[in-house]
Formats: structure tokens, sequence, C-alpha cells
């Protein structure tokens, strides 16, 4: 019988490994997130093997690799199988056996049961392929008798397959060439709630280790705009009391760190949004929607520099800067210079931190400087954020629950700073003294302290103050930095509330090390100090300045008719947003 049908685009290449155990031996590797951290409990699979384990609080993984594991020729009494130019071929001894043959993709999902049935004694061809399939490596999983066998199925566009699985031996009389190609003899499959799926095909258990990165399932972070109740310090045309009158007569906003309810009865009472911090859900998926995954989104404290990187504007608010690191501050952490003894020739002892894009949320910083908003970031003149420290709010309420006593203070919860255990013996900063045991066991100690009611925000502000550490990501220290004014890239303007109309400023482009910035003539490497600009760092939790349109459509700035100032929120961290 000759074959009735062919596919016209298929070419099947079948490599198979014919008894090959593998000695013992250790498979291990890690699970982080986008930012670098790692990723503790995400489940690690390996799909054909049918081993699985989790990470430690490193996102650390391993296999031990001790048992053999074969995909080979089967050869028994009760039958024997191997896998031959494309074709599976069983000769049963028995009179009858059960044969099953599926087909899977190497993460486990089936994609045919091409057999199961009863095969009676004598020589059996099956044809695994029924359907036309993209290229890809498969897998043919056999269960003769009892006994699972695997083999694996590359299969390549350009070659015909046959339709029907099961054929005698002498209708396959027309096979056409065979190619090769790698090996695959694995696939590693993590899983983790919160996180998108991933997978790595593996060619050898001695291979790695291997990194694998998870990416966060999508954040919704798009509300309705701002709510204009809350976007003035005194709302217009409202009588207080009046209910017929703007906002039914309630005028005002508490800012939770300056004003209570004497000076203004009834008002809600305003705090920081959580979502704004360094680190952020919404910040980190918003850069990732707006292609720039290269940078970290951020809020910053910044006054007008006049005559320099801002012009004859009267206010910075939900103006956008694209920031690049040169080195630590030899004014302010010389500590963290390579030679803190000399710093006439600037240069990190630790690795540069991924720029930022940030927008101006706050005004009483100053002209020179951008003040990050990151959990633990340090309250300066005021405190919103912890009780039972020496600084108090004003209206007595407080965003978190608790909060380490260095968190306000010195720059808050920063080990450059604050702690021996992340010096080396002559008070310097290094890669191995940042990045010991004693010293990131001590930074998250002291931000796990942080504490709200809300779980969730919780988590975003240890996770900020954590990750704002760390050696390879230490945003917590003042650095030297180049700076430029930007157009705001949509998301960052949709987490913050705040979006200026086009101002014909540069977009944020790919651009990310100093040297770069250093050569770019659009960047600013002075403000009206003589010096560079440079970062440092806050978390007071008070509303924003830029959360009041006295601060930006009423100091002449160009804004969206309706997400026109910055969100505000709630003690429990919800934006205050226009009714849908």
């Amino acid at each position: 019988m000759q074959m009735k049908s062919r596919f016209s685009c298929l070419f099947l290449i079948v490599i198979f490994l014919f008894n090959q155990p593998i000695s013992s031996q250790i498979l291990s590797g890690t699970v982080k997130d986008q930012t670098g951290a790692g990723i503790e409990g995400a489940t690690v699979q390996l799909v054909i093997a049918d081993k699985t384990t989790t990470t430690d609080t490193e996102g650390n993984w391993q296999f031990d690799m001790s048992s053999s594991i074969r995909m080979h020729r089967v050869i028994n009494s009760s039958f024997s199988a191997a896998f031959r130019k494309g074709l599976l071929e069983v000769t049963i001894h028995k009179p009858r056996l059960h044969v099953k043959v599926s087909l899977y993709q190497l993460d486990g999902t089936l994609i045919d049961r091409v057999v199961d049935k009863m095969l009676p004694s004598g020589h059996h061809t099956i044809n695994p392929i029924k359907q036309s399939l993209a290229p890809k490596i498969a897998l043919i999983k056999t269960e003769i008798g009892g006994t699972v066998t695997f083999f694996k199925l590359p299969v390549m566009a350009g070659m015909a397959g046959r339709i029907g699985p099961v054929v005698s031996k002498e209708d396959n009389k027309t096979l056409l060439p065979l190619a090769r190609t790698s090996d695959v003899i694995d696939t590693i499959k993590v899983t983790k709630g919160g996180y998108q799926d991933a997978a790595l095909a593996i060619e050898s258990y001695s291979s790695g280790p291997h990194h694998i990165v998870l990416k966060k399932e999508g954040v919704s972070y798009r509300l309705p705009p701002p709510s204009y109740c809350h976007a003035w310090d005194y709302v217009p045309d409202c009588i207080p009391g009046n209910a017929n009158s703007a906002c039914g007569g309630v005028c005002y906003t508490h800012n939770a760190c300056l004003e209570n309810e004497t000076t203004k009865p009834g008002a809600d009472v305003a705090f920081i949004c959580p979502r704004f911090m360094l680190h952020s859900p919404e910040m980190i998926q918003a850069a990732i929607d707006d292609g720039n995954e290269e940078y970290l989104y951020a809020v910053v404290g910044h006054d007008v520099d006049k005559g320099f990187i801002d012009g004859n504007d009267e206010s910075t608010c939900c103006q956008c800067y694209q920031i690049i690191y040169a080195w630590p501050s030899p004014d302010n952490d010389r500590q963290v210079q390579k030679n803190p003894d000399d710093v006439s020739n600037p240069a990190s002892a630790v690795p540069i931190p991924k720029p930022i894009i940030a927008q101006s949320f706050n005004t009483a910083a100053t002209q020179n400087t951008f003040d990050i908003y990151m959990g633990g970031g340090g309250f300066g003149a005021h405190n919103g954020c912890g009780p039972g420290l020496p600084a108090t709010s004003t209206s007595g309420q407080y965003l978190y629950e608790s909060y380490p006593e260095e968190g306000g203070y010195s720059g808050g919860v920063k080990p450059i700073t604050h702690w021996s255990e992340c010096k080396n013996q002559y008070q310097w900063v290094t890669e191995a003294s940042l990045g010991s045991e004693a010293c990131q066991d001590k930074v998250r100690e002291t931000c796990n302290e942080i504490t709200h009611a809300d779980p969730y925000i919780t988590e975003y502000a240890r996770n900020s103050c954590i990750k704002a550490n760390q050696v390879e990501s230490l945003h917590h220290a003042n650095w030297s930095v180049y700076v430029r004014k930007v157009e705001c890239p949509e998301g960052l303007t949709r987490v913050t509330g705040c979006r200026l109309q086009y101002q014909g400023l540069p977009k944020v482009d790919g651009l990310i090390t100093p040297e770069q910035a250093a050569n770019d003539p659009s960047f600013w490497k002075k403000g009206s100090n003589g010096k560079m600009y440079e970062t440092t760092t806050m978390e007071d939790c008070c509303r924003p300045s830029c959360a009041a349109a006295n601060w930006v459509e009423r100091k002449g700035l160009k804004v969206d008719p309706e997400y026109n100032v910055f969100y505000s929120c709630d003690r429990a961290g919800v934006p205050f947003t226009q009714p849908e």
C-alpha cells in the first residue's frame, strides 16, 4: 500500500538517546524577578525527569540527578520498542498488550493522543504525527504493558509526514532522508503565584547553573483622574459648610504632616501614595509597558534651578528627568568611592545603579538635587510615616503602623552611613562589605520593621527599602548624576496622575551609561552651584506639593485637562480619584 496522504510542509527530524544513564550530579540555578531579586518559594520542575523542588529565600534551587534518567530503546520479554527514521517500531511478544502513545510539548502540554488500544502479537509501526505542527522539539511518551518510555522528536518544516498512526511494516516504503539537530534532554519549568510561568530547554543535566527570570503578572495601575476636590489647597467656588457650593462645601484637604482637624474641619487626611515608591509593582509594570525596562521609574523632590536645567519655569511639578548615575557624591558619600582619601578622580567602589526616569512630585527640596522617594528613604523636615518617633505629624495620623527608628534620620535606612557591618576596617564601603551576610541581614531586619495595615503595602515598602540597598542597586546613596529633562512616558504619568502637555523635549532613549551621558550635549553636567547634580533619598509620607493645582497649573504649567495633578492617598494607600 502506498501512502495515501502527505503533509507538504513538514520534516520529521529525529534524535534519540540509547541507554545513556546520567551519572550522579547536581543541576542547579536561580529564579529571580526582573529587578534581579531572588524569588522565594517558586516551584521548579524538570518535566521529563518528573522532579520538583522549590526555591530558597535567595531564589536558589537544585536537583540531585543521582538516579538514572534514560530516553532509550526498550527490550524485555513482553515487547521491544525503538524509534527509527521518524517512526516508532514496536514488537509485541505476548498475545495482546495495551499500547498508549502520546505526543507532548517539552513543557508538558499534551499535543495529541496518538494511540490508545490493545495491539496483537507481531510488529507494528506507529507514526506519531497526525497533524501539521510548528517547528519544535516534541516528546513521545509510550506506555506499553505498563512500562513507560520517552523519545525525543524534533519537528522541523519541510518534509511530508504520514497520516494514520498504526501501519504494517510493508506500508513504510517511502521514507525521506533525516537530518540531525541539537539535543534537548529536558525542560525546566518554573511557576510562582503573581508571576508569569517560564520554561527553559536544556541539553544536558550537567549544564548550568541556569538563571531564570520571572516576569510579574500584569499589574493594573491605570485609574480615573485625580479627584478635583482633593486637588487644591482651597477649592475654587467652595463655601465651607455650604453643600450647594463646589465639592459640597468641603473646601480643603489635610496634609497629614502639616494640618489637623482644627485648621481644616471635615477635610480628608491625605498622604503620599505608596504606588509612587521606587520598585513598586505599578512603577515596574509602567516601565515595561512603556518599553523602558532598562530604567527604573521614580518620583523626586526637586526645586527650580532657574537658568540651568529648569530654564525659566516657576515650578518643576510633573516635569520628567532622565537621570544617569556617574559616581558616589564626593561631598556626601565619599566612603563609597574607590579611593575615599582622594576623590579628585572620582570612581565608584560598587556597581553603577540602574538609571532612572523620574517625575517631580514635591517642592521644598533643593534646586541642585533630586530627592528620590523610596521605602525607608528618610524623613527630612516632616514625619507622616511612623508613630513613636521624635518627629510627629500635625494630624496625629501616620501612614504606617510601625517604622524603624533609623528610617527617619541621616538619610533613612542607609547602611553605607549607619552600620559598621557594611564597611571594611577603614570604614570604607566595598562590594564585599555591602554584600556581606552581616550587612544584608541588618538591612532586611531593619527594613522589615516597616509595617502597614495592608500587607501588600507592607511588602511594597519593605521590598523598596531592601532593594535600594543592594550591591547591584545601591540607589540609597547620594550620587553625582547626569540629568536632562524629557517628555514624560505615558505609563509613568498614569501611575502618578499628572501629565504635562507636549513640550518639545527629547523622548527617553537608550542612553544608560555615564560615558554616553557625558558625551551627549543634552545632558546637564553642572547645576547653578557649579557642581554636578546629585540624588538624595526621602520618605516622609506627606501629601505631595504637586498634588495641589496651586503648584501646577497656577504656576503656568500646561497640563492634561483631566490628569493635571499628582494623586494623593488616604491612610489605606488608596488614591483619591474622580467618581466614575
